[in-house]
C-alpha cells in the first residue's frame, strides 16, 4: 500500500463520526458500497433497582426481586449487597446482670441491569 492510501490512523477529529468511521470502512471495501448502516450494536443504558429489607426476612427479600425479575423480564449486569448490622441495646434484668439485644442488620441489595 502507498503512503497517503487506505485506513488514515488519524482521524479528522479527536472522536471520528459515524459518518468518517462509514467512509473509511466503505474505501476499505470492509463495508460494501451504498450500505445503509454500520453493525454497530445497539447502545444500551444501565439502570440501578435498590431492594432492602432485614436479615431476619431474607426469603421475603428474595421473593421480591424474584418477583420483580419475574414482571419486569430485564437483563441483570451486577448484584451487590451491603449488610449493616444495628447497635445492640442493652437492659438490665432484675437481679442486675445485662443482657445485649440485638435487631436484625438491615440488608440493602443494589441490581444493576439493562432494560
Amino acid at each position: 500500500m502507498k503512503p497517503g492510501q487506505g485506513f488514515s490512523p488519524r482521524p479528522t477529529s479527536p472522536t471520528p463520526s459515524y459518518g468518517e468511521i462509514h467512509g473509511l470502512l466503505e474505501q476499505e471495501n470492509v463495508l460494501p458500497q451504498g450500505a445503509a448502516s454500520l453493525p454497530f450494536p445497539k447502545p444500551v443504558m444501565h439502570q440501578v433497582k435498590l431492594f432492602r429489607g432485614l436479615e431476619n426476612d431474607l426469603p421475603g427479600l428474595e421473593k421480591q426481586i424474584n418477583d420483580w425479575l419475574a414482571e419486569t423480564k430485564v437483563r441483570v449486569v451486577q448484584i451487590t449487597g451491603n449488610l449493616a448490622p444495628q447497635q445492640d441495646e442493652t437492659k438490665p434484668d432484675e437481679s442486675g446482670v445485662v443482657h445485649s439485644l440485638y435487631s436484625p442488620a438491615n440488608v440493602l441489595l443494589v441490581l444493576l441491569y439493562e432494560k
